[in-house]
């Protein structure tokens, strides 16, 4: 009799599963829940540190603990807290109920990193997604310069990624020249570079802002993250050498 009725328990347990979804297995992409708590007044502009003077290349791998890395800034239009650095090993990740953060070849040990909770104002619960990562001013912008990037989507909803730039002001509203428009599936895009010609894209001479932009319009439906490493931008202005006159026999050590 015992052994009949173990077998029938199963048999529900079994049953039970099915009708289910075998809900007792978690997805790892799938978002964690939301938090009843939410911050709010989010500041809608945060600066690094001021540079010492203009840029010509760029070359940013988030090692810093300070961020955003110096003359950077993050634009929060969607009212959350915007992109912020997370460390490899980082598990779960962020925002989700499993996985974990990971840099490409020649990463570091960190990233910048955003979600569905960072740029909404809600908490991630509904609404817009929409935050900014800003470069530096690049100055004297020429037809061969060029910008790269190893990028990383993470989490089983689907999201858009936008690179953008602006050649008057670190804004939002200045962003007006479109560099790509990336839309991801639900599903984990791994570690993938992406290169960009950027001197086609605006007058010789040119000083620009390049913006990073994530924007999902309704969290409660998609919403996803981002991991973004090993960003540079690379001038082709060439280089000059100028001569000068030397004494004949004179030596250096």
């Amino acid at each position: 009799m015992k052994k009949g009725i173990l077998t029938t328990a199963l048999s529900v347990l079994v049953l039970a599963a099915m009708i289910f979804g075998f809900s007792f297995s978690t997805d790892p992409g799938t978002k964690a829940p939301i938090q009843p708590t939410v911050q709010k007044n989010n500041p809608y502009i945060v600066y690094g540190a001021p540079l010492d003077g203009p840029l010509s290349t760029l070359n940013e791998s988030f090692e810093a603990t300070a961020f955003p890395p110096t003359g950077w800034l993050l634009l929060n239009p969607g009212g959350g807290t915007g992109w912020n650095r997370q460390v490899a090993g980082t598990t779960p990740v962020p925002g989700f109920n499993g996985g974990n953060i990971t840099v490409p070849t020649g990463g570091g040990s960190a990233v910048a990193f955003c979600n569905y909770i960072t740029g909404n104002s809600s908490g991630g619960s509904s609404g817009v997604s929409d935050q900014w990562l800003v470069t530096p001013q690049i100055t004297n912008v020429q037809a061969n310069d060029s910008l790269t990037f190893w990028l990383r989507k993470f989490g089983s909803y689907a999201d858009n990624l936008n690179v953008k730039i602006s050649t008057t002001t670190p804004t939002v509203a200045g962003m007006t020249v479109s560099v790509a428009a990336i839309s991801f599936t639900a599903a984990d895009s791994g570690w993938v570079q992406y290169k960009y010609k950027i001197g086609g894209l605006v007058p010789n001479g040119s000083n620009i802002y390049i913006g990073i932009q994530e924007y999902c319009a309704n969290v409660a439906v998609d919403g996803a993250s981002f991991s973004l490493d090993l960003v540079q931008y690379t001038s082709s202005t060439p280089v000059t050498f100028a001569w000068s006159e030397q004494t004949s026999g004179v030596t250096t050590e």
